[in-house]
């Protein structure tokens, strides 16, 4: 899974903390938004192994939350990778074969 959230509140507030002045003042409005299908809530179900790639310099979707998901399910397992942004992971760079090296690991 790349470059993947951890849940819907937590992104909604990402979001705002980009809006500057207006942030403290839509902050509230993220409680509205429903954390029923966030994926913290399920990682826990998958019983088979699960990469998590995230670009280090995702300003979209931060890598915290693919750090938070990883804790979440003993099977998962995180790659992270140096200077690449938000669904960036295969562009421009060679990352194929490092990315069928590290599904050989399991």
């Amino acid at each position: 899974i790349e470059s993947t959230f951890s849940d819907y509140q937590q992104m909604a507030r990402d979001s705002l903390n980009n809006l500057s002045v207006f942030k403290y003042f839509f902050y509230p409005f993220s409680l509205f938004v429903s954390n029923k299908y966030s994926p913290k809530n399920y990682i826990s179900e998958i019983k088979s192994p699960l990469l998590l790639i995230h670009g280090e310099a995702d300003q979209i979707v931060d890598s915290y939350h693919s750090k938070e998901l990883v804790k979440l399910n003993d099977k998962a397992r995180l790659w992270l990778v140096k200077d690449k942004s938000h669904l960036e992971i295969f562009k421009g760079q060679n990352l194929k074969q490092e990315l069928l090296d590290k599904i050989n690991l399991y």
